[in-house]
């Protein structure tokens, strides 16, 4: 008899990891359990074109975030979810952010509450 258990502790629609060079574009997510999108250790990264709704009232369900990685670049998406709209975790560099319409939700946050940053590039562009 096999007996498998799982615990899904951190759910999320799609996670990238420890990769280069990716384009993730005219991706739909719907409802996820917690985060939509996650960017972890990760180059060069492209994401455009993208959709991410949940209720306003979802709980836990930041659209984007980010963490440990460089170069990332966020296009032309929108996003509501009622939590972070993009959440960009420690050790994240280079982050760019243009068109990208958030709500309903908190915004873009930065999480990086006591650590030391240095040489950190954050830019972000909203049209109204």
């Amino acid at each position: 008899m096999i007996i498998l258990i799982v615990v899904c502790v951190h759910v999320q629609t799609l996670s990238v990891s420890n990769s280069q060079n990716i384009v993730i574009s005219g991706l739909h997510s719907l409802n996820s359990q917690m985060f939509h999108i996650v960017v972890n250790g990760c180059h060069n990264v492209r994401i455009q074109g993208v959709k991410i709704t949940a209720p306003g009232n979802s709980p836990n369900t930041d659209g984007i975030h980010v963490q440990l990685s460089s170069s990332v670049t966020i296009l032309n998406s929108k996003i509501g979810t009622g939590d972070d709209c993009v959440s960009v975790g420690a050790g994240t560099t280079n982050l760019w952010i243009e068109n990208v319409v958030c709500g309903p939700g908190h915004g873009i946050r930065y999480h990086c509450i006591n650590q030391i940053i240095k040489h950190t590039s954050i830019y972000i562009y909203i049209y109204i």
